[in-house]
């Protein structure tokens, strides 16, 4: 029987599919892991990032809040068209 992918590497993983937008069949040449397990350990550690982090941010309640994260997106999203 295999050993348990400890936390580290799960986590590892996942920031790494969630960074370069790699395929599950480009990252099992990186982690050693098949593609079906690749899949189940990033929608579990999502999930596990999602419950820990869900009571940090607060999502916009009304339509004014939105507005306001869509004028705040659009004035540095310009920053970054700049550079490149």
């Amino acid at each position: 029987m295999r050993e348990a992918i400890p936390p580290s590497q799960r986590l590892s993983i996942t920031l790494r599919y969630l960074a370069t937008g790699n395929t599950l069949e480009d990252l099992k040449f990186h982690s050693a892991i098949s593609p079906q397990s690749l899949s189940l350990i990033i929608m579990e550690t999502c999930e596990a990032i999602i419950h820990v982090l869900k009571k940090l941010i607060k999502l916009p309640q009304t339509a004014e809040e939105w507005k306001k994260v869509a004028r705040d997106f659009e004035k540095t999203s310009w920053f970054w068209i700049i550079l490149l």
